[in-house]
């Protein structure tokens, strides 16, 4: 009978840290680094099936990867797609292969894309998701963050100090 209690606990235990280690961790507001790089030309697909040039334009571009299987990205996506889009373009980006996993975890929405997710990775050298980089009109990549942000942070959001690099 013991036996029973001990192996009963240890079961309650070990439910304890799954739920533990699934709770939500906050995000975070680590700033984003300054980088350097360029980016001369990058299709993306709208719903639609359009398929749009990202350089280029008269603002500066919020790009935003992000994919249905990345806890931390469906987490953070709903604030990504709230910014303001007044002095920049903001994209979200999923790397997934279709509509219908996208549209599983997001509605549609005119901010959000889709790409090759290969292509992705080599031409903005991603390492992880999500991840988010400022890129000028001109394709130049200046500044960039890994993981999931507070977006609804004033200060984080002025971190980002949009067209003046």
């Amino acid at each position: 009978m013991i036996g029973f209690f001990i192996v009963l606990q240890l079961a309650a235990v070990a439910v304890y840290l799954v739920v533990e280690s699934n709770r939500a961790k906050p995000l975070s507001a680590e700033p984003p680094r300054q980088i350097q790089g360029q980016v001369d030309s990058f299709e993306i697909i709208s719903r639609d099936g359009k398929k749009t040039e990202l350089v280029g334009g008269d603002r500066p571009v919020l790009v935003h990867f992000w994919a249905t299987w990345c806890a931390p990205c469906i987490e953070e996506l709903p604030q990504v797609l709230a910014l303001p889009n007044t002095n920049l373009r903001v994209v979200a980006i999923a790397l997934d292969d279709d509509w219908k996993k996208i549209d599983t975890f997001a509605k549609p929405h005119p901010r959000i894309f889709r790409t090759d997710a290969k292509i992705a990775e080599e031409i903005f050298e991603l390492s992880s998701l999500p991840q988010t980089v400022l890129m000028m009109p001109d394709g130049r990549l200046v500044l960039r963050v890994n993981g999931a942000r507070d977006w609804t942070d004033p200060v984080y959001w002025k971190s980002w100090h949009f067209g003046e690099q």
